[in-house]
């Protein structure tokens, strides 16, 4: 919760940025990349409902999706609405009795990614509830489901078990390389330093297309890309037994894919601001250059015939060495990242009686073959409020 309050309020600080990637930033305390700063309120809100305290995880489901659409406004990135925040804040709604604000959710669901199972029964659910006969009908013809009593809202002899399944890990940055390696970007910085030395005046003359690119030529890409780390298990399902036989299974569908999120995000946004980048980064090289040129031309005026020559040529150096700085320092890439993230989050859920179950989880590796079974012990179902399984893989 403290870090989601600190990197709230470094995001609006740093709002004149946004549109843009900040590069040089590695002094600073790390503000988090959008998708970081979005799934600290789903963490904070899965850990809420696992309290059993829904009023305040409906509160960080609504942030998750307001902070996306205030960073759509703000920069542009075409993010999506995050579904996993609307599910589990129409569960959290329903266990508060709200159960309006609940339909209105799961609507939003069917119409962004209409199908999923878990949706289409608490569309189900609710509709019966709420008494809207038309709508019933629709959500079962639609999702072809046929609902038991146990599964209706106003059964007050069910419980909802709500399965999180967290797989994965998201993606991590990396060096891009060497700025001029890429050629397009090559061609684009030569183009752009020609453009910054006509701009900046008589004073540039000193100042060539070759001395700018030999004093980048070593210069890291300032921008980070991602790459995709290694896992297997992708999906999972759980099945819960009594009395040695199977009872019920719930299959966990992708709610959210945060891997593809990451990747598609990042490098579109990447694209639409390489010019801007680029741009930027030439005029910076070329005003530290004519700045130098500047101090020892006024050094030489200045320091007479005996001592013009060092004088100028320690004023240089000192220009050259903060040219150095800003250049290779400034510049640089920021491969900070928060590594535990999961690279997508499913969830699923059945009511049930009250009573003792045993579960097994079977996970799924990507071609849809059984990896393994995991028993994860006894499952105790008590008659009250929703109640929340986590799971959680890093293979």
């Amino acid at each position: 919760m403290a870090a989601d309050e600190k990197a709230d309020a470094m995001y609006k600080s740093a709002s004149k940025e946004v549109a843009a990637f900040i590069t040089n930033k590695t002094g600073k305390d790390y503000m988090g990349e959008d998708y970081e700063r979005v799934l600290l309120n789903m963490i904070i809100g899965i850990n809420y409902m696992m309290l059993n305290n829904f009023e305040s995880a409906k509160v960080e489901f609504k942030k998750v999706n307001n902070k996306l659409e205030y960073i759509k406004d703000k920069s542009g990135k075409q993010f999506q609405l995050n579904l996993m925040a609307l599910y589990l804040s129409a569960i959290s709604h329903a266990a508060s009795d709200e159960y309006e604000y609940a339909y209105v959710d799961l609507k939003r669901i069917h119409q962004i990614q209409p199908g999923i199972p878990a949706v289409g029964l608490k569309l189900l659910a609710l509709s019966a509830e709420l008494g809207y006969d038309d709508d019933y009908a629709k959500w079962k013809k639609l999702y072809n489901l046929q609902m038991n009593p146990g599964q209706m809202k106003n059964d007050k002899n069910s419980t909802e078990l709500v399965v999180i399944y967290e797989a994965g890990l998201s993606p991590r940055k990396i060096s891009r390389g060497r700025l001029l390696d890429d050629q397009e970007l090559n061609a684009m910085f030569r183009a752009a330093v020609v453009t910054a030395i006509v701009t900046s005046g008589s004073s540039a003359r000193a100042v060539s297309n070759q001395l700018v690119l030999s004093t980048v030529a070593t210069a890291e890409h300032p921008v980070p890309k991602y790459i995709k780390q290694n896992y297997e298990i992708v999906s999972a399902r759980l099945n819960l037994m009594s009395q040695g036989k199977l009872y019920t299974s719930v299959e966990l569908r992708q709610m959210n894919d945060v891997e593809d999120t990451v990747l598609t995000n990042f490098e579109n946004h990447y694209q639409k601001i390489k010019q801007e980048m680029i741009t930027r980064l030439a005029t910076k090289v070329v005003a530290t250059l004519v700045s130098k040129a500047v101090a020892e031309q006024v050094a030489r005026q200045a320091g007479g015939r005996s001592y013009g020559g060092l004088a100028s040529l320690l004023v240089g150096t000192v220009a050259g060495v903060g040219m150095g700085a800003a250049l290779f320092s400034s510049e640089k890439p920021d491969l900070r990242c928060w590594h535990s993230i999961p690279a997508s989050y499913h969830a699923g859920s059945v009511s049930l009686p009250p009573g003792k179950y045993d579960g097994i989880i079977t996970y799924f590796n990507r071609n849809g073959s059984k990896a393994y079974d995991e028993s994860i012990g006894e499952v105790t179902v008590l008659k009250d409020k929703p109640q929340i399984l986590l799971f959680r893989t890093y293979k």
